[in-house]
């Protein structure tokens, strides 16, 4: 497609009615419109997505393999679509797929981006802003759409005219839709040969950035035109942005997550954790490290809210009083410079300790950490269809995932061997 724009629903209708019905003539009377306007928006998406979708007959039309990608993808778009009008309670007298036909057909392309640029920027103004339009025109797409639907999506705030709650779960649901064809496209391109396809990941900090590399050299090796976004952030940044498909993948510890998120969490592996201090520490001197030499030096805390915190927590708990003074922070970086100019100390999963180490920043101390390893899951939606692209990261992930599980066993023999916890 040699625009990221995506085909209007009345083009996409078209093409399924098509597909359906093997037969211009047939599909124009099932959709209303004459032979010439289903013809003509045919040949339109055919331009648009770069390749034909028919093998034209006189028997009829009949997909090709890049058509047959495209009816997939656009099936689960209209999926998208029908459940979006479902939870938004249209004032349709019956509920079925063809029922919302006659509404997803009358969305126009400015009525969709004005939702999606409201939904997401905030306001009737700043979507103008970031849309470079002017207000009215906006606020004009915007009461058309509301028509369309038959149902009210914007209020008003102190803030101006905002979406509702309803408008931002039609609009987190309509970008998924729309995401759809693009996937469609980045298929085709695999299928000839062009794998420029893509991957958006979210990692939380800590979450195991090495073995993740690994998994993108993978997959950059078998797609060198792979586009790859990762974005590090909070848990609750990532999984918004995961839900309206920013992105394909989350990565980090296990959460145990509301169902009603629609995400699913995969385990990849355990990892333990471990206790890292700058090289030289003074405690790199003992062959066993007590509890009570901890409370020597400062600490630099988890965030609350974390699944590394309950693990800094229980070991204070063991302490029976706080360090010193505590520093806390969420960045994995200036953890690691606050590490390596002073004494402090930090909790870390195993895996990131032997990346520090290997990198010659920071040394593990000999010491058992009183608490249960953590697992580290990769989490993607529910209706989520991969391409070949995010497919073959998802595997290398797992790859890496049972290397890193035979690796973990010889380590926790080791450090059971070579260190105590020691008594108070």
């Amino acid at each position: 497609m040699s625009s990221p724009t995506v085909p209007s629903f009345r083009q996409l209708l078209v093409f399924e009615t098509v597909a359906r019905t093997e037969n211009v003539s047939r599909a124009a009377a099932a959709i209303h419109v004459s032979q010439p306007a289903v013809t003509q928006a045919v040949a339109r998406l055919e331009h648009q997505i770069g390749t034909p979708l028919f093998r034209r007959r006189n028997t009829g039309c009949y997909l090709t393999e890049a058509g047959e990608i495209v009816q997939r993808r656009t099936t689960r778009l209209f999926v998208q679509l029908d459940q979006a009008l479902a939870e938004l309670g249209t004032g349709i007298p019956r509920v079925g797929p063809f029922d919302y036909r006659s509404i997803e057909r009358k969305l126009s392309r400015p009525q969709i981006r004005a939702l999606l640029a409201i939904a997401e920027n905030g306001s009737f103004a700043a979507a103008a802003r970031a849309l470079a339009m002017s207000e009215p025109s906006i606020h004009r797409a915007a009461r058309e759409l509301e028509r369309v639907v038959r149902r009210p999506l914007f209020q008003r705030t102190a803030h101006g005219l905002v979406a509702t709650k309803a408008a931002a779960e039609l609009a987190r649901r309509v970008r998924l839709a729309m995401q759809e064809i693009e996937r469609a496209v980045e298929e085709i391109e695999a299928s000839q040969g062009r794998s420029r396809g893509r991957i958006g990941l979210g990692l939380l900090p800590l979450a195991g950035a090495f073995f993740v590399a690994r998994a993108l050299k993978d997959v950059g090796e078998a797609y060198p035109e792979t586009r790859v976004e990762v974005i590090d952030g909070s848990f609750d940044f990532l999984i918004e942005r995961l839900r309206s498909g920013g992105i394909d993948f989350i990565i980090g510890p296990v959460r145990g997550l509301d169902p009603s998120l629609s995400v699913v969490e995969t385990v990849l592996f355990d990892d333990s954790y471990a206790l890292v201090v700058r090289r030289g520490h003074p405690l790199t001197c003992k062959r066993q490290i007590r509890l009570q030499d901890l409370l020597a030096y400062d600490w630099v805390a988890p965030p609350p809210d974390t699944p590394r915190r309950v693990a800094y927590d229980a070991i204070l708990a063991e302490l029976g009083r706080m360090p010193r003074s505590t520093l806390q922070t969420s960045s994995p970086n200036l953890t690691r410079a606050i590490l390596t100019e002073t004494d402090c100390i930090t909790l870390v999963s195993r895996h990131e300790s032997q990346a520090e180490q290997e990198m010659g920043f920071l040394t593990v101390l000999p010491f058992a950490v009183p608490h249960r390893a953590r697992q580290v899951q990769v989490t993607t939606r529910t209706d989520w269809l991969p391409t070949a692209v995010q497919a073959r990261f998802l595997q290398a992930l797992h790859d890496q995932a049972r290397g890193l599980r035979g690796a973990r066993s010889a380590v926790r023999a080791k450090v059971r061997g070579a260190a105590s916890v020691g008594s108070r």
